[in-house]
């Protein structure tokens, strides 16, 4: 994976004293859902985050579904190119407690949970974001398959673009991933039927057959709350098999 730019956040951790480990997992999280959301890698080294320094952009609020206090940020993200706005609600909060998290607190061991909510989109956002060209990189060195992708992150939805020796053996690698995801989230129902957390790894939603072109096999994750760790999970599974796999890559939607 690639080292995370930090340095587009400046202007909120001026604002803000914001630690670095906030930061860190502040851009972490904003880079790898605005990649998705827009299906692209992003050179955010030409983008910003900016809102109005009149003390009200950033407030502590309490959600009424579940009485959990967090922090909501309206937010602009603009590349440096452009006047073309993508605003909408940066909120968080720790897992755990029910303490509000302020930008200045150390969470480098604090389970910080981010979410974005889109308020709008100025029509020609997309087009002008700049776009980072990026190569195939080789992913998950441990596995004894050649896994290539050009993502940051691993992709809420995407595919695993399989290339097979023997294209007769989609219906095994369609068995090996349902098998995989069925164990992920039998892992999940014995974590919470116990009560116990530490088990609990989320839900692989779907994995669908996706088709064949040019000898590659597609097949479509719906990772769910199983984000992370899916990927690499299923992939092991992939290559503990019998299954002849020349090299898989993995892509976003």
């Amino acid at each position: 994976m690639r080292k995370i730019n930090v340095k587009w956040l400046d202007y909120f951790k001026s604002m803000e004293e914001a630690s670095d480990s906030f930061i860190l997992k502040m851009s972490a999280f904003l880079i790898s859902e605005m990649e998705f959301r827009f299906g692209t890698n992003i050179d955010w080294s030409r983008m910003y985050l900016l809102y109005p320094p009149d003390g009200k952009s950033l407030s502590e609020e309490t959600d009424l579904s579940n009485g959990k206090k967090n922090s909501k940020l309206v937010c602009y993200i603009r590349s440096k190119a452009s006047c073309e706005d993508y605003c909408g609600y940066l909120i968080w909060y720790e897992e755990e407690s029910n303490e509000i998290v302020k930008p200045s607190d150390n969470v480098a061991n604090t389970n910080l949970i981010f979410m974005w909510k889109e308020w709008y989109q100025n029509s020609n956002f997309i087009q002008s974001l700049p776009n980072k060209k990026t190569k195939k990189r080789i992913i998950f060195n441990n596995l004894k398959l050649k896994i290539y992708s050009q993502l940051s992150s691993m992709p809420h939805e995407g595919k695993f673009a399989i290339t097979l020796f023997d294209i007769e053996d989609i219906e095994k690698v369609s068995e090996a991933l349902e098998s995989a995801r069925g164990k992920w989230n039998t892992q999940t129902d014995e974590a919470r039927a116990t009560n116990n957390p530490s088990l609990e790894q989320g839900y692989c939603h779907t994995i669908t057959f996706d088709g064949v072109e040019d000898n590659i096999a597609y097949w479509y994750i719906d990772a769910g709350s199983a984000h992370d760790g899916i990927h690499e999970y299923l992939l092991r599974q992939l290559s503990d098999s019998d299954i002849k796999i020349k090299s898989v890559e993995i892509q976003v939607l």
